[in-house]
């Protein structure tokens, strides 16, 4: 699978992806992009996010982890998928555009990431980090947020 190849500690990550600034970046993108967005499944997508961003903000990271680890590895997935995709100030270097193997043995921060859908985070080794960009398009469109931001 294609990824992004990054330089970067996992530990240095997950501060910065749980940061109170770049949680509000995060929270920003994804009201700008409910706003904009007719795909049902990205709208899908950005609704779970939000929930998870909710838990997070509401509980702190380890008792959101309790609640739901899961849901908690996929949203720090996404939150470092669109911090590098929209170039925020974030810990990683770029180093390569790559295939990674499927098999690599840690997903997500926390290690626990298994959605299939929006974006994976592989940890490579103790100094890689691979993220793999995926969103399915889906085959109908929901013009409702676009129509209500008309209004």
């Amino acid at each position: 699978m294609n990824a992004d190849i990054y330089t970067g500690r996992k530990a240095d990550l997950l501060t910065y992806a749980t940061d109170a600034h770049t949680l509000e970046l995060y929270a920003a993108y994804l009201t700008d992009e409910y706003a904009h967005t007719a795909d049902a499944g990205l709208l899908r997508h950005i609704r779970r996010m939000q929930g998870f961003l909710g838990t997070l903000n509401s509980h702190g990271l380890e008792a959101a982890c309790h609640i739901n680890q899961l849901g908690i590895d996929a949203l720090l997935t996404d939150i470092c998928a669109v911090a590098t995709w929209s170039h925020w100030k974030h810990p990683l270097q770029k180093v390569a555009h790559d295939t990674v193997p499927l098999d690599i043995e840690q997903r997500g921060l926390l290690g626990s990431d298994d959605s299939v859908d929006g974006a994976m985070l592989f940890i490579i080794d103790a100094e890689h980090i691979a993220i793999v960009r995926h969103q399915d398009a889906a085959t109908t469109a929901n013009m409702q947020p676009h129509w209500d931001a008309k209004k």
